[in-house]
């Protein structure tokens, strides 16, 4: 199961980048730049009902097919 992390969302680049996290929970505005997650990141899901603002789920590909 998964572990909740509160993080400040400017450090989700670097935490997905060094496996700190293996997943965020972000607004559309985050994925691109200026955070630019989308370079960290190989899946997104988009649209999801946990809030009324666009979401997209990151995750690292090696924690997604472990």
């Amino acid at each position: 199961g998964g572990v909740p992390v509160q993080m400040d969302p400017t450090e989700h680049y670097t935490a997905l980048s060094t496996g700190t996290i293996d997943a965020a929970i972000s607004s559309i505005n985050n994925i691109m730049p200026p955070w630019n997650l989308d370079e960290v990141a190989d899946y997104a899901i988009v649209n999801t009902p946990a809030t009324f603002n666009p979401v997209f789920y990151i995750m690292n590909k090696d924690r997604y097919n472990s």
